[in-house]
């Protein structure tokens, strides 16, 4: 039999450097012909044109010359963010600054970056300047924001845009992976990825590449569900392919073949696809969640706050046994975090985030059982709610076995705050995380209060199309070292067909615990997968029938993308465009 794992696709976009500039070069070639033609289009050598269409003609000419300018800024200047080794951050202040985009000079104050774009005997015929403005809303997160404003002149006329772009961040994957591993394959018809994934398809401790395993049959079953250009990119040469059986080694050739493994066909399949950096692990959460509180002397938790006010998140110190998280009554979000000390007394903490109060609190609850019996309490109430950063410099959990319980983190997570007029006016959004070194254990369902809707035929409705889900569900991301599904759930029960509604990031390993013995069911992520290497989740026979541990269903939360939970990893100097504006002024 053969070990069924996990993959996922690449969403990076992200041009190479060497390309990125014959791109620009070609691109600025043809602007200078267009810019060119347009400042001389009026006369022919032999007549002077002077009808009111042919003006038009050159006004549009040049028009359509300078927005072209204008664009190939924008471009100049994605290739050069793309190209810093960090995010550029150039002052306390976050003002504006010109960025050292390819051949510029600083013009101007404010300086901006200015390229003059020439003909062939030298002649200025065209520019275009840049400006970037940081977006400070919330200069403590990790996924930075800018706004690049690009101004196009052709012979006196200009256009200039205004285009917001913000780090990708890895929130945005269905499934990710940088390490595969040779023996771990995809199977149709049990397998379902119905978002953007990738594959590194690194191979561990070598510059080679696992190319990755799939097992396609001509059944109805589609693996790819995602109808996007990028359903699966692979980084890797080549794919794997097997038809029917592990000892056929087969690629789909027609197009009904494809359309049996991709909704989207062959279109949307792709090899030779840029690696993604995987992200490497900072003190970013730890500091978020700390605030300015000090790190318990002993196993607790802390809510940090300053003068009665919070101004961080939460911190636990020590291993947890157990997490739960619940709703109360009026919608809140709670948290109960089971440890015990040195002398095995249980320590039991309460966290209760006060959505819905007026104002808004946070109250951390704590009663300590001693081993000679009785109880005692503390609470503490401050003002307003956490960043939404929950850190723990221990491992969640335990693993069980398939005989005992496992313990770890399970629940319910609370919906956002939404007023009359379908505003959300405080999000429901965390980031649960892990010392770097650590593990999270998931000992049972872990689920918005408000789910994705579903059709007839159980299949989820697109995202776009359910804005019940979009406005009020809650958001999670998980950060740890290693993720693991027990097998048992903390009362001894098959922990099976459960579901994760989180982006999930294991800087090591995402898989299941005994996957070879534990009893055959479905594991459903709404969100996102990213690991290091590639998790086992069960076995297959030589024909892809699952022998035992879980069948992997992951669904993209397209909300991730663009609002990932606070202080989740970016994929560095990658960048999606958010929005793009045609303005009648420079900002300044």
């Amino acid at each position: 039999m053969t070990a069924l794992e996990k993959r996922k696709r690449n969403n990076s976009g992200m041009v190479l450097v060497t390309v990125m500039l014959i791109m620009l070069g070609i691109l600025a070639v043809s602007l200078i012909g267009v810019c060119v033609n347009g400042a001389n289009s009026t006369s022919n050598g032999l007549m002077t044109q002077t009808s009111n269409d042919a003006q038009m003609s050159n006004a549009r000419t040049k028009h359509t010359s300078a927005f072209n300018l204008a664009e190939s800024g924008v471009e100049y200047t994605l290739q050069w963010l793309n190209t810093q080794s960090s995010p550029p951050n150039p002052n306390a202040n976050w003002t504006a600054f010109a960025p050292a985009i390819w051949g510029a000079t600083d013009v101007g104050s404010p300086a901006r970056s200015v390229v003059n774009l020439k003909d062939a005997n030298g002649g200025n015929v065209g520019s275009f300047s840049v400006e970037m403005y940081p977006d400070a809303t919330d200069p403590g997160n990790s996924q930075k924001r800018y706004i690049i404003e690009s101004q196009g002149n052709c012979d006196g006329n200009t256009l200039v845009l205004r285009v917001y772009v913000q780090q990708k961040s890895f929130g945005g994957y269905a499934y990710f992976n940088d390490v595969e591993v040779s023996n771990g394959y995809w199977v149709t018809g049990m397998n379902q990825f119905d978002g953007p994934m990738h594959s590194n398809n690194s191979t561990a401790g070598s510059n080679a590449f696992t190319p990755t395993n799939i097992l396609w049959n001509s059944s109805p079953g589609v693996m790819f569900k995602y109808q996007g250009t990028d359903a699966f990119t692979s980084s890797a040469p080549s794919i794997n392919w097997y038809k029917g059986n592990l000892s056929t080694q087969t690629a789909p050739a027609t197009n009904a073949d494809w359309l049996s493994v991709a909704a989207g066909g062959s279109a949307t399949v792709h090899t030779n696809a840029p690696k993604v950096p995987m992200p490497t692990s900072t003190t970013t959460q730890k500091t978020a969640a700390l605030g300015t509180a000090a790190v318990p002397s002993t196993n607790g938790v802390v809510v940090s706050s300053s003068s009665g006010n919070t101004n961080g998140g939460i911190y636990i110190h020590g291993n947890v046994d157990n997490m739960a998280m619940s709703i109360n009554g009026a919608g809140d979000q709670v948290m109960q975090i089971t440890q015990h000390d040195s002398t095995h007394t249980a320590i039991v903490s309460t966290v209760t985030v006060a959505l819905h109060s007026v104002p808004q609190t946070t109250t951390l609850t704590t009663v300590s059982y001693p081993t000679s019996g009785g109880s005692v309490t503390k609470a503490s109430t401050v003002n307003g709610i956490t960043n939404g950063v929950l850190y723990a410099d221990g491992n969640i959990g335990s693993p069980g076995s398939t005989t005992t319980p496992g313990y770890g983190l399970s629940g319910q997570i609370a919906d956002n705050v939404v007023n009359a007029s379908n505003q959300i006016t405080t999000p429901n959004s965390w980031t649960i995380a892990t010392d770097p070194t650590k593990t999270l254990y998931l000992n049972g369902a872990l689920t918005y209060k408000t789910s994705r809707a579903k059709t007839g035929l159980g299949n989820y409705v697109v995202e776009s199309q359910d804005q019940n889900f979009v406005l009020h569900a809650g958001t999670l991301g998980l950060l740890s070292k290693t993720v693991v599904v027990t097998d048992r759930t903390a009362s001894n029960v098959d922990n099976k067909n459960m579901e994760i509604d989180a982006a999930t990031l294991a800087f090591n390993t995402f898989n299941a615990a005994d996957y070879g013995t534990r009893t055959a069911g479905t594991f459903t992520v709404m969100g996102g997968y990213i690991a290091g290497t590639a998790g086992i989740f069960g076995e297959i026979d030589n024909n892809g029938n699952l022998l035992s541990g879980l069948a992997e269903h992951y669904h993209y939360d397209a909300r991730l993308a663009d609002n990932p939970p606070p202080y989740f990893p970016t994929t560095g100097t990658q960048y999606d465009v958010v929005s793009w504006q045609h303005v009648t002024s420079l900002l300044q």
